[in-house]
């Protein structure tokens, strides 16, 4: 999707002020950490990649700690059914958590770090394997969808149990950007692909971050009247959650902002990735493109 002159000049007539509001609020924010979910269609488009690339490169260089955690999971799903189809041949000997854990660190995870780097900061590819950092167990959930019960059934996806926070600690110091790929380990040595949007969540609480970021290809979020949500109260999330006809993807992001801010998160924010420089507007103006989940009503 390329951006329309209307929308470019718009936003580098607010980034002017954004930038400005941003360096008032840089001491505020020095030291801070948020978490950043990429979804995973916003991955296959370098324009789109490479504007958020760069707001993020901004908010690492005001002194912020931002981890970045990409989706892809419908993407792997049709590369993993391609490659069911030729298994029978003998080239093809590949498994399918193997071409999950292929795809997912292999190629999202290494175009987001070579696009950070190629835009001048600095990016690593972790996935939960390095370091004992994500300990999941055999998933036992099930899902409507034929594909994604496929993969259930067939025992590669996984529920996180456990966190090592010393990898990313250890990052905080530097100028790096950990890229972080969904993919664990369980303590008998399996391999497994875990809830991105999950993930992130449990990173936020972990790393007690000020933030919690869903990047996402959908439009804002609406009301019943066609109206765009800017804000929402946790128990108001609830209520739209519970109230709403919502996709399962959208319903588990509002949710796992709900989680995140009742354990000490600032703010959640589910945002259209499609805006340039949707991260500057979202977190430094009042001129919000997404919609934020916050403790009460007077915190924006």
């Amino acid at each position: 999707m390329k951006f329309t002159k209307l929308e470019i000049v718009k936003s580098k007539s607010t980034l002017s002020q954004i930038l400005t509001a941003a360096l008032d609020k840089a001491a505020t924010y020095f030291g801070e950490t948020i978490v950043i979910k990429i979804s995973g269609s916003l991955l296959l488009d370098n324009n789109k990649l490479k504007e958020i690339v760069k707001n993020i490169i901004s908010l690492r260089s005001i002194g912020m700690n931002i981890f970045i955690i990409h989706g892809g999971f419908d993407q792997v799903q049709n590369i993993i059914g391609n490659n069911e189809h030729s298994r029978k041949t003998t080239a093809s000997k590949i498994s399918p958590i193997e071409t999950i854990e292929m795809v997912m660190t292999g190629y999202f995870a290494k175009n987001i770090a070579n696009m950070i780097n190629f835009c001048g900061g600095h990016a690593i590819i972790i996935s939960g394997k390095e370091g004992r950092f994500i300990e999941a167990k055999k998933s036992k959930r099930s899902r409507s969808s034929a594909k994604i019960e496929n993969i259930l059934d067939i025992g590669y996806m996984g529920e996180i149990e456990m966190l090592n926070p010393d990898i990313l600690f250890e990052m905080e110091e530097s100028c790096v950007i950990p890229v972080i790929s969904p993919i664990a380990f369980s303590e008998t040595g399996e391999t497994y692909q875990v809830n991105a949007d999950v993930l992130a969540m449990e990173l936020a609480k972990l790393y007690s971050a000020i933030r919690l970021v869903y990047l996402c290809d959908s439009d804002p979020i609406k009301n019943s009247k066609n109206e765009h949500i800017k804000t929402l109260t946790m128990s108001e999330a609830r209520k739209f959650v519970d109230s709403e006809k919502l996709n399962e993807k959208l319903a588990t992001k509002i949710n796992c902002c709900i989680n995140a801010v009742e354990e000490g998160v600032e703010e959640g924010l589910i945002i259209p990735g499609w805006f340039e420089n949707v991260l500057m507007i979202d977190l430094f103006s009042d001129e919000n493109i997404g919609t934020k989940i916050v403790t009460n009503a007077n915190v924006t």
